[in-house]
């Protein structure tokens, strides 16, 4: 179940993956958020748990 989603812009891409690499882990370690997004259109970050779309909500929204 997805708890949050949120578009991604394509000029935020690598610095929202970073953090989300730095803070949550890979999402093969640990499956609670995805990534459907790129550098050159943006996309679409999506989380499976409250805590960690808190989180992300706190830092980039």
């Amino acid at each position: 179940m997805i708890d949050f989603e949120c578009w991604v812009k394509a000029e935020e891409y690598i610095e929202i993956l970073d953090w989300c690499i730095e803070n949550f882990g890979k999402e093969s370690d640990r499956v609670t958020w995805t990534l459907l997004a790129n550098n050159e259109i943006g996309g679409y970050i999506y989380f499976e748990n409250e805590e960690d779309a808190v989180a992300y909500k706190l830092r980039w929204v």
